[in-house]
């Protein structure tokens, strides 16, 4: 039996494929084993779509985008600090303070730690004057009076212990005033030792 050939095989399933396609047969695209050289042997097959036979379509829906929802992150709200409540300065009386023996250098350098400490303390003026209560004008002259006396006094020396209790007096006031305006605890310090000192002589 004469093998049939590639091309003659071709040429039959292109005369038959009208005709099997109008019949709704599927046709396989064979591959003979003649075309192989070889008889009795299996034949293989893939399966296609008959001619002419609609395509089928998939319909692809499109998925939402699910946007994530946004997590909400909790921070603790700040703790106000409390404000630190204002002090008025509340200022001490002489007549607070104890009785103690001084001696003139030691009054003397109260007075003058006070000043080198808070040299701004000569800034403060009198209460009905823009005059400065400065060392010079006001402070010296009353120290060397308080241990003295006041030499210019036609009464001098008889006036020496009212000149004493006088300056005294002046000095107290000058430094006890400086220490109500500043709060500078070393002018009170100063005041009450000037005043012990006069108590003590």
């Amino acid at each position: 039996m004469e093998r049939p050939t590639f091309q003659k095989t071709i040429k039959y399933i292109q005369s038959h494929a009208r005709e099997a396609a109008a019949a709704g047969i599927l046709l396989p695209a064979v591959v003979l084993a003649a075309c192989k050289g070889g008889q009795g042997q299996g034949v293989e097959t893939t399966p296609t779509q008959p001619a002419n036979s609609p395509v089928a379509t998939e319909t692809i829906v499109p998925t939402a985008t699910v946007e994530p929802t946004p997590t909400a992150i909790l921070t603790e709200a700040p703790i106000a600090e409390p404000t630190p409540e204002q002090t008025q300065f509340v200022p001490k009386k002489l007549s607070e303070a104890q009785f103690v023996e001084t001696s003139y250098d030691a009054f003397l350098k109260s007075v003058n730690d006070a000043y080198r400490i808070h040299p701004d303390a000569e800034e403060v003026h009198f209460t009905d004057s823009e005059e400065k209560i400065t060392r010079d004008k006001w402070i010296n002259n009353n120290l060397t009076v308080i241990k003295e006396g006041d030499a210019s006094n036609p009464k001098y020396p008889a006036s020496i212990e009212g000149d004493r209790f006088r300056a005294s007096y002046n000095l107290v006031n000058f430094l006890i005033f400086i220490y109500k305006e500043t709060g500078y605890p070393d002018f009170y310090q100063a005041s009450v030792d000037v005043a012990n000192y006069y108590l003590t002589e």
